[in-house]
């Protein structure tokens, strides 16, 4: 969503800019090739971040099922646990 909020915000203000392009000063009209940058980086971010993501589930999922079952006890014996002592 913010990929697709950030994009559209870049779009607008190169639609803007372009609009306005002839009253812009000479010195100003940078700001047109930085809309454009941020409306490609945008659009590459709407591929890749979903790649990214399917990627990234599918590795958990490997994990998952390659990780040793649990009992679903969060308890740790005093033996278990290391650096302290029970002896006094």
């Amino acid at each position: 969503m913010v990929t697709v909020v950030g994009t559209a915000a870049w779009a607008v203000a190169l639609v803007v800019l372009l609009i306005v392009r002839d009253s812009l000063p000479a010195g100003q009209r940078w700001w047109i090739w930085t809309c454009v940058s941020g409306v490609l980086m945008g659009l590459f971010a709407l591929w890749y971040v979903p790649r990214l993501k399917r990627g990234r589930a599918r590795a958990a999922a490997r994990r998952a099922q390659s990780a040793p079952r649990d009992n679903g006890s969060n308890t740790v014996s005093s033996t278990d646990t290391p650096g302290r002592s029970t002896r006094s």
